[in-house]
């Protein structure tokens, strides 16, 4: 392959006198400062209020990344922990190391800036200079990369421009500070074409190979540092480039062909070296059974482009969205609301801007036969893997399988769970397409060169985007009470969600109160047992105090849970439920709770958000609380009892110490006798025949507990039965087998 082919680096004077001042100031200082005005136009008016707003388009993300810049400056300066495990998330049951973050957007790159600019800068500050930042990085990294490719710096520049500001980005400058931070892939794409450059003019093993080479590795590792998307994405195009070699070595030869890949797998070996301390723990993470690390079928299609996405502007986009959302008349069933509701719409990130669609088509025909080969193909693959795994027209159902389907079977890459971020690809690839489109029309008669001028202008009206949608970061003066208190506990927020982007007001929330919690919005939601076990549930999901069979009286079961898993507050967002109503008997059912023992005082704090009550502190004692598995307490002459459900039920054993405990309780099989099993892990630690429709008491002493949640496994062993098998009359359905009640742990 020629250099001519892919790029002419020497037209212009691009590269040209090196390291003269000259070429400093033109080629590096002018355009840093031109994309820092654009930084501050494209953002207006976010430059007005860096301490007090932030880009709040999408709350939800938003939310979570400024949680992250918080969580990892206090983790390391305040509680002296790894960032990359929380135990102030998902408490209790991950209380220590705590929940792994190795498959979150955490963006240690970002974070480790965050955490500088916080010693001098609030956290919205902060937050708003590392979006400024990317931009103007972005642009400069696209206009080096367009510069080289085309030799033209007026192309440079606008391919800057077009990838910077593009509508993409533009849309997720609210959202995302990840997905908003790819200003790495055009650095790293520029120093794979010049390490292509330096073995096929000096040689494999040349200084100048390996300083490219060293490049190459060093800004995929940045990339690897902010998202792996970006790293996804980026090996997409260089596995394309290594593919264009191929093609190339036709005439370049074999020698010339095995050189190029030498070069990119010791590139890659290095890159894999320098990151496997990110890389290891980061793919046993994707084995985790306590994470989710799949999205449903139909969210995987949510985000997914959608095809009408291409054409469409988004409703930020000023000029076109009037004209084209009209559009959106022939096609009724998509998304509705979403071109009328941004918070609605997480897609609609396909529109590149016509613009930059029009030049790229300019320099996709003008430069056919020499340098857009690769750029184009690389453009087209990416966007047909943005749109998911079926092709969808006005979230029309195709039934037409696209490419996505073929790359997630992929090892690692099967962990991409939203195929819109392969935009982040294209939206490069096509700002050199673009570039590539202005330098062929500045290379014409003075007419190609107004229309150059003419669209580069068009451009950057066409991108205008503002006023940016800003909004203060803040919360209750509640939370910012218990921030200024250095005790650690817990507080358990109402009404109970299923986590995941429900909770995204929390994780703001704990930014300013610092407290471990129940729940937490992460990229990757969290198995929770805790909020789901029946006891809790009962508790705080039905908000009722049914009979319960592991204490005298149901309020001293509730209570001693609070205090041993150190819950010093129960707050109740009034927000959070479906109606006034809800929200009224939640807060009578605590209020009567605590009253009931004798802790009248326990409602705190009331505002137009929430109600928080104080939990009446006692000592820490051993407690068993029914978990998974169990139908709902009934009560008998004898008291209260609870059936397994089937032949497999869970029992929560909290203890305040390590040591020897004793379970009792009464068991009773129904019908017929069954063998019921009791597992502490992998070990049977008990096992006894239940005798049939009567009652009988047992005691499991030396169970080896550790400090904390223990989880006690009963199986049945001769299966379950329903009534309505022996009378046919009936209609209880239920699949019973042993009954429990009495249950108490102790500790001799």
């Amino acid at each position: 392959m020629t250099n001519s082919e892919v790029e002419a680096k020497n037209v212009s004077g691009v590269e040209a006198g090196s390291a003269s001042p000259h070429r400093l100031l033109f080629h590096h200082l002018l355009p840093i400062l031109a994309y820092s005005v654009a930084a501050l136009v494209y953002t207006w008016p976010l430059v007005l209020h860096l301490d007090e707003q932030v880009p709040s388009a999408i709350t939800v993300d938003r939310n979570q990344n400024l949680w992250n810049f918080w969580w990892f400056r206090y983790s390391l300066l305040t509680l002296h922990h790894n960032p990359f495990y929380n135990p102030l998330i998902y408490w209790p049951d991950h209380q220590a190391p705590g929940v792994a973050l190795w498959l979150h957007t955490f963006q240690p790159l970002n974070m480790a800036v965050g955490l500088v600019l916080q010693q001098f800068l609030s956290l919205s500050a902060t937050y708003n200079l590392v979006l400024l930042a990317s931009f103007i990085a972005a642009g400069y990294g696209a206009y080096l990369l367009v510069s080289y490719v085309t030799g033209n710096r007026w192309a440079g520049l606008v391919g800057g421009l077009a990838f910077a500001a593009a509508p993409f980005r533009t849309l997720i400058l609210g959202v995302s500070t990840n997905l908003y931070s790819m200003e790495f892939i055009p650095f790293y794409l520029l120093c794979l074409l010049h390490m292509r450059d330096a073995v096929s003019e000096f040689g494999l093993r040349s200084r100048a190979t390996l300083k490219w080479l060293i490049g190459a590795a060093f800004f995929l590792t940045l990339n690897a540092l902010i998202d792996w998307y970006l790293v996804i994405c980026v090996l997409l195009l260089t596995v394309l480039l290594a593919l264009a070699y191929v093609w190339y070595a036709r005439r370049k030869g074999r020698s010339w062909l095995a050189a190029q890949w030498s070069a990119l797998g010791l590139m890659a070996a290095l890159w894999l070296v320098v990151c496997s301390p990110l890389i290891i723990p980061t793919m046993q993470a994707a084995g985790d059974a306590s994470l989710l690390s799949s999205l449903p079928e139909v969210e995987r299609i949510s985000h997914s482009v959608d095809l009408v996405d291409l054409f469409v502007a988004p409703d930020n986009q000023n000029l076109e969205a009037p004209l084209t959302n009209p559009i959106l008349a022939n096609f009724p069933s998509y998304l509705p609301g979403c071109h009328t509701n941004l918070n609605q719409c997480l897609q609609r990130r396909g529109f590149v801007g016509y613009t930059t669609m029009l030049l790229a088509i300019v320099g996709t025909v003008g430069w056919w036969r020499r340098r857009s080969g690769y750029w184009l193909g690389a453009t087209l693959l990416s966007v047909l893997l943005a749109l998911g795994p079926v092709l969808h027209i006005g979230t029309h159902d195709t039934t037409v399988p696209m490419p996505f389907t073929l790359l997630e079977k992929l090892p690692f890459i099967g962990i991409m769970r939203a195929p819109d971020r392969f935009m982040m690809a294209a939206v490069a690839t096509l700002a050199v397409l673009a570039g590539l489109g202005v330098a062929w029309l500045q290379q014409r008669s003075r007419a190609g060169r107004w229309l150059a001028a003419g669209l580069s202008l068009a451009m950057l009206v066409e991108f205008f985007a503002i006023p940016l949608t800003l909004a203060p970061v803040t919360t209750s003066p509640f939370f910012t009470q218990l921030g200024a208190d250095p005790a650690q506990y817990a507080i358990l927020e109402l009404p109970l969600t299923q986590h995941y982007t429900g909770d995204h007001p929390r994780n703001l929330y704990q930014i300013f109160h610092h407290k471990a919690m129940i729940g937490g919005y992460l990229s990757r939601q969290v198995i929770d047992k805790f909020s789901f076990g029946a006891d809790v549930y009962d508790w705080f999901g039905d908000y009722s105090l049914p009979p319960t069979i592991t204490a005298d009286r149901p309020s001293d079961a509730l209570v001693t849970m609070l205090n041993d898993y150190q819950f010093r507050y129960i707050i109740l967002y009034k927000w959070g439920f479906k109606d006034e109503n809800s929200f009224q008997q939640a807060d009578a059912h605590f209020n009567q709770l605590f009253t009931s023992i004798g802790a009248s005082g326990s409602r705190v704090f009331e505002d137009a958000g929430l109600v928080a009550y104080h939990v009446p502190e006692q000592a820490p004692q051993p407690l068993a609380l029914m978990d998974s598995g169990w139908l709902k307490a009934e009560q008998s002459n004898a008291g209260p009892y609870r059936w397994i459900n089937k032949d497999k039920a869970t029992i929560r054993l909290i203890t305040p110490q390590a040591g020897s405990y004793t379970l009792s309780f009464s068991a009773s099989s129904f019908v017929r006798p069954r063998r019921l099993a009791l597992f502490l892990g992998a070990t049977q630690v008990w096992q006894q025949q239940i005798p049939a429709n009567a009652t009988k008491s047992y005691q499991v002493a030396g169970l080896k507990l550790n400090p904390g949640t223990n989880y006690l496994q009963l199986e049945v062993l001769d299966g379950y039965d329903s009534p309505a098998k022996f009378d046919p009359k009936s209609e209880d359905t239920r699949n019973l087998s042993v009954s429990l009640a009495d249950v108490r742990l102790t500790q001799p």
